[in-house]
């Protein structure tokens, strides 16, 4: 379950790890160049944490589509976005 935070768009750091907290609607930092109308209603956050040795990467996202969008609509666009970030990360880390 996605916990509620008003902190979003913020890096939270604890003992267990860190997680970075993110809503759509509150920023275009990776998307200001763009000509794309963003969809809004999503919020999410990525948790990374260390265990065994190995660094844990999860993704967590929920949609809360504006009125106007069916969930049948929105959800197929997720899913693909999450593969789309999931290979860009996968790219990003191979560079380093």
């Amino acid at each position: 379950m996605l916990r509620e935070c008003h902190l979003y768009n913020q890096l939270v750091e604890s003992k267990d790890g860190n997680t970075i907290f993110f809503r759509s609607e509150e920023t275009r930092t990776f998307s200001h160049k763009e000509n794309k109308v963003q969809m809004t209603g999503l919020k999410g956050r990525w948790v990374i944490a260390e265990k065994n040795g190995q660094t844990l990467l999860s993704y967590h996202v929920i949609s809360v589509p504006e009125e106007g969008l069916p969930r049948w609509i929105v959800d197929p666009i997720i899913r693909k976005n999450l593969w789309t970030t999931m290979g860009n990360l996968k790219r990003r880390i191979e560079e380093i």
